[in-house]
Parts: C-alpha cells; sequence; structure tokens
C-alpha cells in the first residue's frame, strides 16, 4: 500500500518536473526565434544598396532638465547621409551629433498647458518634442518627409538603410513603433510599484480608460521609446494632436505609453508588430537606470 502510494507520488512529482522543463525549453526555444528574427530584421536594412537620393529624415529628441549631469551624460553621436538631427533643449548647450533647437521653458510650459513648477513639469515639456514636433516645424515652414524620435539616451547607427527600412515598414502603417512586453494593466501596475508616479494619478488614468472601453488587457500594446511617422499623414497628426490635448488638459499622469495607444486604438492607427525592444538594434544607447523613482 505504501509502495503505491510511493509510486502515486512519485508519478506526480516527475509530472511537476517534466512540465517546468518543458516550460524552459519552450522559453528559450521562443527566445532563440525572436533573436533569429531581429537578426533577419536588422540585416535587411543593414547598410547595403543606399539610395542615391535621400529622403528628408530629421532624427529628433528632447533634454529638458535643471540637472547638469544630464546635459553631460547624453549619447555622443556623428551625423551622416545628410539627415538633420535636431534635439529640443531649453538651454543654448552644444551636443556632439545634434543641433539645438532652442525652446524656452516658459514657451514648452505653454505649449504643455502646465505652469513651470508644477510637479514633473519638465517631463511634460519634454513630451511636446516626442509627440508634437511636426506642429512646429510646420509653423516655422521646416519640411522633412519623416520624423524619427527617440528617446535621448539614444542614437541613431550609420549602418542602417533608414530610406528603405522607413519606407517599407511605412507603406502599409501610420507610424513605426515595438510591442511592449506586457499589456496596458501590467505597465500601468509597474507604474506604482516601482513608484514612478502615484497610485492616485494611475487609478484616475484607469478610470479615464476604462470609461471608455479600453482594454487594459490588451496584448496589442506598444511602446513609446522610438517612434517613426510620415509628415505628411493628416489622419496620424490628427491623432497627435488628439493625445496633446488630452494629455496636456487633463493631466492624469505624465506617464504617456497608456494613454497613447488608447488614442490609437480609437482612432485605428496602423502599427507593425515589431517585437519588443526590436528597434534597439537600430540605435546606440547609453546606460539607463532600469527605475527612475519619482515619487517616494
Amino acid at each position: 500500500m505504501f509502495l503505491f502510494l510511493f509510486r502515486i507520488i512519485q508519478f506526480f512529482f516527475l509530472i511537476i518536473l517534466f512540465k517546468k522543463i518543458f516550460k524552459k525549453i519552450l522559453k528559450v526555444i521562443k527566445k532563440i526565434i525572436i533573436n533569429f528574427n531581429l537578426f533577419i530584421l536588422f540585416r535587411k536594412y543593414n547598410g547595403k544598396n543606399k539610395k542615391d537620393k535621400r529622403l528628408k529624415i530629421c532624427f529628433i529628441t528632447s533634454l529638458i532638465s535643471n540637472k547638469f549631469s544630464e546635459f553631460i551624460d547624453y549619447p555622443k553621436g556623428k551625423k551622416f547621409d545628410n539627415f538633420d538631427f535636431k534635439i529640443i533643449c531649453d538651454k543654448n548647450v552644444n551636443f556632439d551629433g545634434w543641433d539645438t533647437i532652442y525652446i524656452s521653458k516658459k514657451e514648452l510650459a505653454k505649449h504643455a498647458d502646465i505652469n513651470e513648477t508644477y510637479p514633473l513639469s519638465e517631463i511634460y515639456m519634454s513630451r511636446y518634442a516626442k509627440f508634437m514636433i511636426w506642429e512646429y516645424f510646420e509653423k516655422n515652414k521646416i519640411k522633412y518627409d519623416y520624423i524619427v524620435y527617440c528617446d535621448s539616451y539614444l542614437y541613431p547607427k550609420e549602418t542602417i538603410n533608414w530610406d528603405y527600412f522607413i519606407e517599407d515598414y511605412l507603406k502599409n502603417n501610420d507610424i513605426i513603433q515595438t510591442l511592449h512586453n506586457v499589456s496596458c494593466l501590467s505597465d500601468c501596475n509597474g507604474v506604482v510599484k516601482f513608484k514612478k508616479d502615484t497610485e492616485e494619478n494611475i487609478l484616475k488614468l484607469k478610470e479615464y480608460l476604462n470609461e471608455r472601453n479600453y482594454d487594459l488587457n490588451s496584448k496589442n500594446y506598444y511602446e513609446n521609446t522610438i517612434l517613426i511617422y510620415n509628415t505628411n499623414n493628416d489622419n496620424l497628426k490628427k491623432t497627435l494632436s488628439e493625445f496633446w490635448k488630452i494629455y496636456t488638459k487633463e493631466k492624469l499622469t505624465y506617464r504617456d505609453q497608456p494613454l497613447w495607444n488608447y488614442v490609437c486604438e480609437k482612432n485605428n492607427i496602423r502599427r507593425p508588430r515589431l517585437p519588443y525592444k526590436s528597434l534597439f538594434e537600430y540605435f546606440f544607447y547609453k546606460n539607463q537606470s532600469k527605475c527612475h523613482i519619482y515619487h517616494k
């Protein structure tokens, strides 16, 4: 009898063990497939057969901060292929690899509909370059075919055939982003867990999205580290303007990913299903801390 029970326990133990091993094997296989796809994706646009006639592309980032260390610790690069490299900054500072567009904090605060003393006002101001720089260019009669926004710890690689990559992916898409590895709900919960914003603000955001029937558990959720789009896409510009109005008027949270994903889905914005972080292969980047704590 005891031997029989022992065999049963042993059998179930082996099932649990094999299940864990099988999950690990699947995880490894999945990682191999993703990495292989990234390798193919990277090689496809890696520097070969660059066009003689280049597109008018502007790489854009922003650095709005009172911390002098952040102006020293930025990704330094070298311009290439007659593309423009612009950094929006609230100080007249020279950056290797970037041409500075100086916009005062007073003007940026006006764009963000915010007081300069408002908590985390610099983050709201920095989002202007991320979502509305096309409007700035239009008002100043500066013409580009495409805008490539990247966070300030990134710098584009010269080896990439940017013309081919951008034209290829924007044939059937409105904007190029990469999928996130979490849902909107997980992202929001992570913001609270790592104290990137207050629980009160995230609850307001969740309530806002729930009232508009946005699926917080959707896996069709994108990260906003890199945004690439055609400046002649009127529907996208309308969507960017709609997002900016909600973001600056409602002040639900300074975090832009959840709200941007909602507005994109609402307006049926087409985005490619590029794997998580895959576009990082196209950029150099400095070390970024895993978590900036803005709220104690």
